[in-house]
């Protein structure tokens, strides 16, 4: 801490006195809301005083909102929480500004994992600073209705499905999920990487190459199979309804399960319950073990006044400070993206997710989530969760299905490039 503050003051000799910060979010869970928290007291401790530019109800502004924002008023020092390709189209709008020089003063290089390096670099520069990282293809479950049931939460699809039915026996909905497309496209995702690993994934669902997706189209209509599997044992909660009412359901005996992201954990983690002793989070079912991740980021909206790049400067140097990164990411459910922070020891969970993670990055099986906008371009990942959450929700047959994926994909390739 005493070097970094050091740092600081050569870096920014005016954070003597408290400056404001204007930060741009969406609207967080209540666990979500104590990790920012944090950070904000993180800031205050380099003299930099967070404040919310949106209410707590507003909907988050899109680009076109923002640019016209960044245009009438540059002088205001800005960060804004956008994370995949939604992040790299405002950059090449103008609304967003890089990081390079900061990155490369502080040598972000040497100790972000590669691919959270890589997520961050556009057009050759780095263009946000890197929060806490969410591995999606996890389900959360409850302890005591799983340990009912006398069957292992393991990695067999068939025997998975027969845990579901001892569930509903039991009278209780074996699956919550909230009514979203971005739900069913988790639950889609995290069955196509264990259907076919990373590198086909990869092919299709981040380079959209043509041959890559013929080749697929089989492996589609295998996971819409399983998908058709599930839908008897979804119990779908209201579309508005946030990530901490699935723990809630859950805790509550109505719900034993969901497929979700690691932000789940920090819902756990506020409720004050122990991995392994009132919950358990375990990989997504398949062949072929590996991560689907999703990158939480915080970009600096476009300035020319050297103060406000340099108070946005010293944001994101905070951000990545290693007491900041164990205190947000402990409550928001993220892993640190700075190694040796000491929070994989925190609770089994985040050792297992820590393993994981090491895992699948030495063997190359980390993929990013179609379902958060990681990889595909924004029309197609749109068309992308469209299709799959209205197959969910219809009586399409799976090869039909598949074969439109496909098509729609392959079209939109074309389109874009």
């Amino acid at each position: 801490m005493k070097k970094l503050a050091l740092i600081l003051c050569a870096l920014i000799p005016s954070l003597s006195m408290a400056t404001s910060i204007s930060v741009i979010h969406p609207n967080h869970s209540p666990s979500e809301v104590k990790a920012y928290k944090m950070l904000q007291n993180s800031l205050e401790k380099v003299g930099l005083t967070w404040s919310s530019e949106l209410a707590e109800t507003a909907e988050f502004p899109d680009s076109e909102q923002i640019k016209g924002l960044v245009f009438q008023d540059s002088e205001t020092p800005r960060m804004a929480q956008i994370n995949g390709k939604e992040l790299e189209r405002w950059y090449d709008l103008g609304v967003v500004r890089h990081l390079t020089r900061v990155a490369d003063q502080n040598r972000w290089r040497e100790f972000l994992p590669d691919f959270v390096y890589k997520q961050i670099q556009h057009r050759s520069q780095i263009v946000a600073v890197p929060s806490g990282l969410h591995v999606t293809n996890t389900i959360w479950a409850s302890k005591s209705i799983i340990d009912q049931t006398g069957l292992p939460l393991d990695n067999s699809w068939e025997n998975f499905l027969s845990l579901l039915a001892a569930i509903q026996a039991n009278g209780i909905s074996p699956i919550a999920v909230i009514d979203i497309p971005q739900s069913d496209a988790l639950i889609f995702e995290s069955l196509l990487l264990a259907e076919v690993g990373a590198e086909p994934y990869n092919a299709v669902m981040k380079d959209l190459d043509s041959s890559s997706l013929r080749a697929i189209e089989p492996a589609f209509e295998r996971v819409f199979k399983k998908m058709d599997q599930l839908k008897p044992y979804i119990l779908r909660l209201p579309a508005d309804s946030q990530s901490s009412r699935l723990v809630e359901a859950i805790v509550a005996g109505e719900a034993a399960m969901t497929f979700q992201g690691t932000w789940l954990q920090g819902a756990f983690n506020l409720k004050g319950l122990i991995a392994n002793q009132q919950y358990y989070c375990a990989q997504v079912p398949g062949p072929n073990e590996g991560v689907v991740f999703k990158l939480e980021t915080f970009a600096a909206l476009a300035t020319n006044q050297t103060g406000a790049q340099q108070h946005q400067e010293a944001f994101a140097m905070q951000v990545l400070d290693k007491d900041t990164q164990f205190l947000l990411n402990n409550y928001s459910g993220a892993l640190p993206v700075t190694p040796n922070t000491g929070l994989e020891a925190l609770n089994e969970c985040n050792a297992e997710l820590t393993e994981r993670i090491t895992n699948a990055t030495a063997t190359g099986n980390i993929v990013g989530s179609t379902a958060y906008g990681m990889n595909l371009p924004i029309p197609i990942g749109e068309e992308v969760l469209s299709i799959i959450h209205d197959y969910m929700k219809s009586g399409s047959s799976a090869a039909e299905t598949a074969n439109h994926l496909r098509k729609r994909m392959k079209y939109g390739s074309f389109v874009i490039n």
